[in-house]
């Protein structure tokens, strides 16, 4: 009997230490997804293709859009993808009248080199940053950095770095390692992890406002992620809630981010903007506090 158990307990240990191995010697393939294609810019938007070059010499591909705003948005996706594929937010900055730079990380779309450590994605949304102030003129404080899921991580980073005009975090974790943790409480994750993004650490010390925006129904990225965001920021904040999953805003949700976004760039101060279906008010139910 005792020979049986030990032989169980050397089993489930070589099998939970192959998990453990498994996760650190993957993790990079598994966080990073990078779509293999990249289609042409869409038609309808005044697309200028730029290039820039990362403090440690990765060439990055972005387009800038001019959509005549004195502000512009600093764009960073999320992890599985490209400047090609998000349409939704140049419509979004274009009715809003916002300019718009959109790049690609390193060893996604056109852009050079590959990720393999956690600063790379800050070093990249730096240079970006960097490429807008030396070569279109636009000073931090009319910047507006947006971080979509993963891309709040260097969004973040930014606005600790520079005084800018706002913060945009849409359907970002606390942290990297609290969410895998969430997925696999068995894996010691926070150990052996190379990619934390400590959001939640850092966003009490960001002085721009901030804006939040999640969805209840993110089943990726759970809405008390971006509940945690909000009550850690500092003042002036606001908040959108939206439904639908964590890839696309539902059409009738899309008015409430439009007027959510434009109000808070406009006039930053404690606002909750709410998308309700049930609503007779095109879906929208807003309460705000000074």
């Amino acid at each position: 009997m005792k020979h049986w158990l030990l032989v169980a307990g050397i089993s489930v240990s070589l099998m939970y230490g192959s998990l453990c191995g498994l996760f650190y010697l993957t993790q990079k393939q598994l966080i990073f997804v990078p779509p293999g294609k990249m289609s042409p810019p869409p038609a309808g938007y005044d697309i200028e293709e730029i290039n820039f070059t990362t403090s440690d010499g990765n060439r990055l591909n972005g387009w800038f859009i001019d959509n005549d705003g004195d502000r512009t948005v600093l764009f960073c996706h999320g992890n599985g993808a490209n400047i090609s594929n998000l349409e939704f937010f140049m419509k979004i900055f274009q009715e809003i009248g916002l300019n718009a730079l959109f790049f690609d990380y390193r060893g996604y779309g056109k852009s050079g080199g590959s990720i393999r450590a956690e600063e790379d994605l800050y070093r990249d949304v730096i240079a970006a940053h960097q490429y807008l102030r030396e070569e279109k003129g636009f000073t931090s404080d009319r910047i507006i950095v947006w971080g979509r899921s993963i891309g709040g991580a260097p969004a973040l980073e930014l606005a600790r770095r520079e005084n800018l005009h706002a913060v945009i975090l849409q359907s970002t974790f606390t942290s990297l390692t609290e969410r895998i943790q969430e997925m696999a409480p068995v894996i010691p994750v926070k150990p052996l992890s190379k990619f934390h993004y400590p959001n939640r650490e850092k966003i009490g010390r960001i002085g721009s406002p901030i804006l939040i925006v999640h969805s209840v129904d993110d089943g990726l990225i759970p809405f008390s992620h971006g509940q945690a965001l909000y009550r850690a920021a500092k003042e002036p904040k606001s908040l959108i809630t939206l439904t639908g999953p964590h890839n696309s805003v539902p059409d009738e949700c899309v008015p409430v981010l439009l007027n959510g976004v434009k109000s808070f760039i406009d006039e930053p101060y404690k606002g909750v903007y709410r998308c309700d279906p049930e609503s007779d008010n095109g879906g929208a139910t807003k309460s705000t506090s000074r």
